[in-house]
């Protein structure tokens, strides 16, 4: 993982973490949630701060963006689409559906139309959390929904997100397309060993949201330390070094921000790539050992 990283980072941006087909997922994400995530009457409303900052990130390098259904800014990434001279098919687009998980595909449809494109690099199951009794899907038709979707040319690839291990195994019980995708919280505090490993035994890649939470939902804790010495060290920021602590570990990490100077501070991981110490990265992971903290879905994780 760590050779294809640097293989990967020394070249383009728009290369990443290997998917079938022989198409990448690209190592850093510009996210839509978070911060931009809509709720109540707001999701009706058009966020054109945020547009102008899909488009801003666009222009000033990333080709992954990350959106999905219940954050409700699909919209917005549809018009900086629109505003761009880039074309689409030198970027990468994932949505996920959630909300109207009864039916994966009319969902897509819908996405589609809300970002004006006519595929999605890559779609996923927004979380595991719905089943037959309450939501009237089971995951096995669910993900089978999922597979029509590819098949169609709706989504060039298909995946998941916050799935364990015996979510993953329910779907490959029944699977013609597997993920190849697991979308999940992952930063020091919250390192997820079991799924990781899972995830990597069965080549499906790991994509890690909330990547610098250590430092900035959980911080005063013992990454800190460690990190900022890093950053010292490689002449790098706190944020750059948790990105490449992902990285070379082989997550594609997604972060986001409004500032253009933060989007260029991250996008510097890759375009101007750097390589830390085995030690280095193991160091981040024995202090990040010592708590665990997880910000998004812990009612669900909890039970």
């Amino acid at each position: 993982l760590l050779s294809s990283f640097m293989a990967a980072s020394s070249s383009s941006s728009s290369i990443g973490a290997s998917l079938p087909g022989g198409v990448h997922l690209p190592w850093l994400g510009y996210g839509t949630g978070t911060a931009w995530f809509k709720r109540g009457p707001a999701r009706e409303e058009v966020n054109e701060d945020l547009a102008a900052s899909i488009q801003k990130a666009i222009e000033v390098g990333y080709v992954h963006l990350d959106t999905a259904e219940s954050y409700g800014t699909e919209t917005e990434v549809g018009m900086a689409l629109s505003k761009v001279s880039i074309p689409r098919s030198s970027l990468f687009i994932c949505t996920k559906v959630n909300r109207s998980i009864k039916d994966p595909i009319k969902s897509l449809e819908a996405s589609l139309s809300r970002m004006n494109t006519p595929y999605v690099d890559l779609f996923l199951i927004h979380s595991p959390f719905f089943s037959q009794d309450k939501d009237g899907i089971s995951l096995e038709d669910a993900w089978r929904a999922m597979e029509e979707t590819q098949k169609r040319g709706w989504a060039r690839n298909i995946g998941v997100s916050n799935f364990r291990v015996s979510d993953l195994e329910a779907i490959r019980t029944i699977a013609t397309i597997p993920p190849c995708v697991n979308q999940i919280e992952l930063h020091p505090y919250l390192q997820n060993d079991e799924i990781v490993t899972y995830c990597k035994q069965h080549n499906i890649v790991v994509s890690a949201y909330g990547p610098l939470s250590s430092i900035i939902r959980f911080k005063d804790g013992p990454v800190d330390e460690v990190v900022s010495r890093l950053a010292s060290r490689y002449g790098k920021t706190p944020g750059q070094i948790l990105l490449q602590w992902s990285m070379q570990r082989g997550h594609v990490p997604i972060t986001t921000s409004s500032k253009e100077d933060r989007m260029k501070e991250m996008l510097d991981v890759i375009n101007h790539p750097f390589t830390m110490q085995e030690e280095d990265l193991q160091e981040i992971e024995k202090q990040g050992a010592k708590e665990t903290h997880r910000q998004f879905w812990t009612k669900e994780f909890s039970t």
